[in-house]
């Protein structure tokens, strides 16, 4: 089984003032996710759409020079459509291959995603352990948090991942990404390189 985490475009004009200013951090929550499958010796890499100003042209270039048996898209509310048009390129290269969505939007609104016929899965909440137990070949039925079609229906397993104890989950797969192509907004650090981090 080979997986691929895939962050989505921000959809910025060449000519926009939040292009020269804008910052590109580190995708935490695919990272975490990264490291969950591997430590489970499953194959996972991270595409991070984000860093650069790729065109679309350049990611589906990416998407069809390697394929993965599962593919999992961040879905959040301000890059949905990208997502969206992400999972349609996956299909379009790879037919064969499963396509899953998390995040806070498809969290949300489960039946908009699965009503795309570009898309498989979506996992409800916390995404590691119903990832792995996709990844590893789990009946879709028992994998408490993940929501799939079957036939003409939605089902929804259940549940929603909720992690009981953080500290089960590995730190973030950083050797998955380049650090140096990351950096903060224009004027909100003091120094390079800088990093983000999840706090409570």
């Amino acid at each position: 089984m080979k997986v691929c985490l895939i962050n989505p475009p921000w959809s910025t004009k060449s000519d926009n003032i939040w292009t020269k200013i804008r910052g590109t951090l580190p995708p935490l929550g695919l990272l975490y996710l990264a490291a969950y499958l591997e430590r489970e010796a499953i194959a996972v890499d991270v595409l991070d759409c984000q860093t650069g100003l790729r065109s679309w042209d350049e990611i589906e270039d990416e998407l069809r020079r390697t394929k993965y048996d599962l593919y999992g898209i961040t879905g959040t509310t301000s890059i949905i459509s990208n997502a969206y048009r992400i999972a349609g390129l996956i299909k379009a290269c790879h037919p064969e291959a499963k396509v899953v969505m998390g995040g806070v939007h498809v969290t949300a609104l489960p039946e908009e995603a699965l009503g795309k016929s570009t898309v498989d899965f979506v996992i409800l909440g916390e995404g590691e352990n119903a990832l792995l137990e996709l990844a590893k070949g789990g009946a879709p039925s028992e994998i408490a948090g993940l929501s799939y079609k079957s036939g003409s229906k939605m089902v929804h397993a259940g549940g929603n991942g909720v992690m009981p104890d953080l500290d089960a989950i590995p730190f973030p797969a950083f050797h998955k990404v380049e650090l140096t192509a990351y950096r903060p907004a224009l004027n909100s650090y003091r120094r390079l390189p800088a990093i983000n981090m999840v706090a409570t």
